[in-house]
């Protein structure tokens, strides 16, 4: 069986029909048990032929792509191990021939399947980068309003604080400080996990303050 496929970008599909679709599943995955699992470990994938799509939720046909990259490195191991045996009986000296021919076929299934591996994990990083993208345009445009309110509420806290120390004041300080900085995070990440959990931290301290959405 021919485990064959590239990368079609004509197919590559983000699971949902549009940015919209995709971003409505933000609230679904804040949650604590993702903070507790990659992104890339809820990803599912369909490959047929010389194709490969991800989606973010099961659909028809569908597998976890961890699932695959699993199926795929065993195989590989298994490939690997017969290639050592075939070639210890290379070595023996007879139907040299035929066991060459043998050896190279089987090398190059083991190429071919390596990659196939890797182009599937390139595959899953194509998907969570573009996820990551307009999950950040999303993030940002809903927040902004209420980072440049911090932001002001901030150095307005700072300024008091000069003038009369108050405990409660710097502990409200030292959460708008961390609320920015895990902001800043999630707009600046590069790494999916990264940003779900600094934007998990964000929405928690945001509770703290009795802030609005």
């Amino acid at each position: 069986m021919s485990l064959n496929f590239t990368i079609n970008r004509s197919k590559l599909s983000v699971g949902i029909k549009t940015v919209l679709g995709v971003l409505i599943f933000l609230p679904f995955l804040i949650n604590a048990s993702y903070a507790r699992s990659k992104f890339s470990n809820r990803l599912y994938c369909l490959v047929q032929g010389n194709s490969a799509r991800v989606y973010l939720m099961q659909e028809p046909a569908t597998y976890k792509c961890a699932d695959y990259l699993s199926t795929f490195n065993f195989e590989f191991r298994k490939r690997f191990i017969d290639l050592q045996q075939i070639d210890k009986n290379r070595k023996r000296g007879d139907d040299i021939e035929y066991r060459t021919n043998l050896y190279e076929t089987k090398r190059a299934s083991i190429l071919s399947l390596y990659d196939q591996i890797q182009t599937l994990k390139k595959t899953m990083e194509e998907f969570e980068s573009s996820f990551l993208m307009r999950a950040q345009d999303y993030v940002s445009v809903r927040v902004l309003a209420l980072r440049d309110n911090l932001t002001h509420e901030l150095l307005r806290l700072q300024e008091e604080l000069l003038a009369q120390y108050s405990p409660q004041k710097q502990k409200r300080l030292l959460q708008i400080e961390t609320i920015l900085d895990h902001l800043r995070i999630v707009q600046n990440t590069k790494d999916i996990d990264e940003f779900y959990n600094s934007l998990q931290q964000y929405l928690s301290l945001l509770n703290t303050l009795n802030l609005g959405k």
